[in-house]
């Protein structure tokens, strides 16, 4: 760790400054910026259209060592970031006034550490610290809430119409028979209902569509005996009828509990997923 704060927290307020400004250059909307404040100069006319980006960005070397160029750049340093705030801090680091201790993390990173990465990884919720973890926990909760989910009714075939989780009662049932017995089919609608129209019809099923239907059945039989639980469980990525049914059988006292298991149960699909077939 010791290279890393020697190599990024200690060089100078001068070249921290600069690097900060060729980061605004290259990676902000400069040239979008440097648009505006040249109109607002009269140098260009304004209400000009240019949407390419070429042209945008010879806006940038066109304007250089000018006050248009200057002051675009003071605005977006202005807008983005206080220089002065870390000038300062680069001084006392240099001089010695304000020390540096680097915190090494084996498993998870700092909370400061994750909303940086958090920006940069497919799934940042596999390295969130556990203050983080009941954020994503009550996200997941949000989210399960307000998808729409489609239910496919075991007892007679009907296909319910799709409906907000968090609209639904607590023990759904099918609106023609009443029964209990309706499977998730949000994943695999096209499938299960096909296959279940075969077999109220009583004709043949091919060994993969016994495969379809044991397994529609299986998550009928989740949403029969757990309710609405049952059915955002079964919405959750990665989650199928088997680790659903684990994760259900719990029966969790807290909603909180419940919700964590199903976003570990998600987290460790993602993990795995490669050697799923």
């Amino acid at each position: 760790m010791e290279p890393i704060i020697s190599s990024i927290l200690k060089i100078s307020p001068e070249k921290a400054e600069a690097a900060f400004r060729e980061y605004v250059e290259n990676r902000s909307p400069f040239s979008y910026y440097s648009k505006f404040i040249a109109e607002r100069f009269g140098a260009i006319p304004r209400g000009i259209v240019v949407a390419e980006e070429t042209r945008l960005h010879d806006l940038t070397f066109r304007f250089r060592n000018t006050p248009i160029y200057d002051e675009t750049m003071r605005e977006a340093i202005q807008e983005k970031a206080d220089v002065e705030a870390v000038r300062s801090i680069f001084s006392k680091i240099a001089e010695g006034a304000l020390a540096v201790h680097a915190v090494f993390m084996k498993e998870n990173p700092t909370p400061l550490a994750y909303r940086v990465l958090n920006k940069f990884l497919e799934i940042p919720e596999m390295v969130a610290p556990e203050s983080v973890k009941k954020e994503n926990i009550g996200r997941m909760r949000v989210a399960l809430q307000s998808e729409h989910v489609e239910l496919l009714c075991m007892a007679c075939g009907k296909v319910e119409p799709r409906i907000r989780v968090q609209d639904l009662a607590e023990q759904p049932s099918c609106s023609a028979c009443r029964s209990g017995l309706v499977a998730v089919i949000n994943k695999h609608r096209a499938a299960s209902v096909s296959v279940a129209e075969k077999w109220f019809k009583d004709q043949p099923l091919t060994p993969e569509e016994q495969k379809i239907l044991v397994r529609t059945r299986r998550m009928a039989d989740l949403a029969l005996s757990y309710g609405k639980k049952g059915v955002m469980a079964l919405l959750v990525w990665g989650v199928g009828p088997q680790t659903a049914a684990q994760v259900l059988a719990k029966m969790h006292r807290r909603e909180e509990d419940f919700f964590a298991d199903l976003l570990k149960a998600k987290l460790k699909y993602i993990e795995t997923r490669q050697f799923w077939d």
